[in-house]
């Protein structure tokens, strides 16, 4: 209701990147006026949903997952090697203790956006009802791994991190948490993040398999091929086969008779056979 029409695959679909629409006033609609001396809830303020931050061009997008409650954490930085644990946040106080994530997948790449209800007693999913907050581009290239961009918290599968990247600007990076109530929620999350990792691995390795082949052929043409062997029977020649488990009589008659189960010659002539001339 109020989404983009469905894709042929049946799931919603709409252009890469939103494209910012003006009202009478002058506002672009989709973004919330921050009034003077009052600072954002956003990381990013000044963030307009607008721009390819990947440099992708203009592609059909395709939802994966859409989460209808979350719950958003500012996190600081990395304390030990074990990776982000949870209880660190201050979980009572989320930035956001209500927000939509959605999974998109836009070409090659995977975008996990966040976005704040204008609403928050409805969770309406039109369009003016969801204001961006925070964005997570995921483009897994060769040699790159899902936790560079989304990892799980050390200390609970429910919660995940997730390395959001300004739009306006690529170098304003900033972690931001994300936690949902239920574990089948985050398994589902969870497997649409593996089902992408595993498509861009089959992909990266479909690109690299002609250069190999190529390498392959080249270096078998320019070694010289040893000549085929001469396996066909010369004339005169025989082959006796011996069966296990067969009696002796039979191998002794079949080998008398020709071996190999081969019939028997014909008798000469004038010879007598059944007592008949």
């Amino acid at each position: 209701r109020g989404g983009p029409p469905p894709s042929a695959c049946g799931a919603p679909a709409v252009r890469c990147g939103f494209r910012a629409r003006s009202n009478r006033t002058g506002q672009a609609r989709g973004t919330r006026p921050v009034p003077p001396g009052r600072r954002s809830p956003s990381p990013w303020p000044a963030m307009a949903e607008t721009g390819d931050l990947l440099g992708l061009g203009d592609r059909v997008e395709i939802t994966m997952c859409t989460i209808l409650e979350t719950f958003v954490y500012l996190v600081g930085p990395l304390k030990s090697s074990a990776g982000h644990r949870a209880e660190d946040w201050d979980l009572a106080r989320p930035v956001l203790p209500t927000a939509l994530t959605r999974v998109v997948q836009c070409g090659e790449a995977l975008y996990v956006r966040i976005y704040r209800y204008r609403d928050e007693g409805s969770r309406s999913t039109d369009p003016d009802n969801l204001e961006l907050f925070a964005e997570c581009p995921v483009h897994l290239r060769e040699g790159d791994r899902m936790e560079q961009f989304v990892s799980d918290a050390a200390d609970s599968s429910r919660y995940f991190v997730l390395r959001c990247v300004d739009r306006n600007d690529s170098s304003r990076v900033a972690n931001v948490g994300i936690g949902v109530r239920e574990r089948a929620t985050a398994f589902e999350l969870r497997a649409v993040l593996n089902d992408y990792q595993r498509q861009r691995r089959r992909e990266i390795e479909a690109a690299n398999r002609p250069d190999s082949e190529e390498d392959a052929d080249d270096g078998a043409s320019a070694e010289p091929r040893p000549p085929a062997r001469d396996l066909s029977l010369k004339e005169g020649e025989r082959i006796t086969i011996n069966i296990k488990g067969a009696p002796a009589s039979k191998r002794a008659s079949r080998s008398r008779g020709g071996g190999g189960g081969l019939l028997a010659p014909p008798p000469a002539a004038g010879a007598v056979v059944g007592g008949l001339l």
